[in-house]
């Protein structure tokens, strides 16, 4: 199911440039950054626009990009993704099942192999979705294939900050770890040629309705990684903006700040370990994930209880007029 060359992905198509409208019609996300993938499979931010130079460049495999999914401030996003970091054909089978239980056409959902080691199912919208309807899109059919525990689903928050990026994923394509190029398939798993994009339907937020695949109002706020939901219930503004990951310089203080905070909060060591390795991948650079669990070794052993309110680098992510501190109100 790997193609080996930009030849073989962009088939039936003579050249990239022809390649490049039909798939940026599909695959958009925030158009003023992107993330280019590095050999280890790593990411580095890149703050620039994403051109037709960009995707031309992605599509013949000299670079590998990832989008972020949502848009900032207007938390929006044009896609719905469900990562699955595995090649088992039956969870493909299953996703794809549970597409077509929900009312999907075949044509409006896509599969992909992503040339590593799983396969990605995407959704596209035709305008910008608010992420929490696209999120919750992504669980629906998750939970329908009985895969909710097992996946990934982007967008993974429904808010980034004005400064944030969120999370990214990487575009079908070259991947830069393994040099293998994605492939599309069928929801039987026939491999399908690179002509699949000019097929696939977006969807309006009217057919979202009509298929329950989001509610019509805004639920309560989801609580990532696993935290129980009332360390969310008592979120700081600064604790959120960590959360979305951090520039080289402060990324072990945040790791300390985080890992006092969910401690306080109960959350025991081994799920604060988990959380902060998978919060240490959205830094730029991430540390090395042994330097993340010494540092949760070191709260638990030595009963650290304060994050450092008025510390200069907490300033970075303060914002007093939403903090509960702030504005006077008591601890809980």
């Amino acid at each position: 199911m790997i193609a080996g060359s930009s030849d073989c992905f962009i088939q039936p198509y003579e050249t990239v440039g022809q390649a490049v409208a039909p798939f940026m019609r599909l695959f958009r996300g925030r158009e003023d950054a992107y993330a280019q993938q590095q050999s280890d499979g790593r990411y580095r931010l890149i703050d620039k626009r994403v051109t037709q130079d960009v995707i031309r460049t992605h599509l013949t495999g000299e670079i590998t990009i990832g989008l972020y999914v949502i848009t900032p401030v207007e938390d929006t996003c044009l896609m719905t993704i469900v990562d699955v970091d595995s090649r088992s054909k039956s969870m493909a089978i299953a996703l794809s099942d549970a597409c077509r239980h929900t009312g999907l056409e075949t044509d409006e959902f896509l599969l992909e192999a992503s040339g590593n080691k799983g396969f990605h199912l995407w959704l596209f919208y035709d305008n910008p979705v608010p992420a929490w309807k696209a999120l919750q899109a992504g669980k629906a059919i998750a939970s329908s294939a009985g895969l909710l525990s097992q996946v990934e689903v982007f967008p993974k928050q429904e808010h980034v900050p004005q400064h944030g990026y969120g999370n990214l994923i990487k575009l079908p394509g070259r991947h830069a770890k393994s040099g293998r190029f994605s492939v599309f398939f069928s929801p039987d798993l026939t491999p399908l040629n690179f002509a699949v994009v000019e097929t696939v339907q977006t969807l309006s937020e009217a057919r979202m309705k009509s298929l329950s695949l989001c509610d019509e109002r805004r639920p309560p706020p989801s609580y990532p990684y696993g935290v129980r939901q009332d360390v969310f219930d008592r979120a700081l503004p600064c604790m959120e903006r960590i959360f979305n990951g951090v520039e080289q310089g402060r990324r072990n203080i945040c790791a300390f700040w985080l890992a006092i905070h969910l401690k306080k909060s109960g959350t025991p060591a081994d799920l604060v370990r988990a959380i902060l390795i998978d919060w240490n991948q959205r830094n730029r650079p991430p540390l090395q994930n042994s330097e993340v669990a010494a540092v949760v070794r070191r709260i638990f052993r030595n009963g650290y209880h304060g994050i450092g309110c008025n510390s200069s680098d907490m300033q970075a992510y303060c914002d007093p007029a939403n903090c509960p501190f702030r504005a006077g109100m008591p601890r809980q």
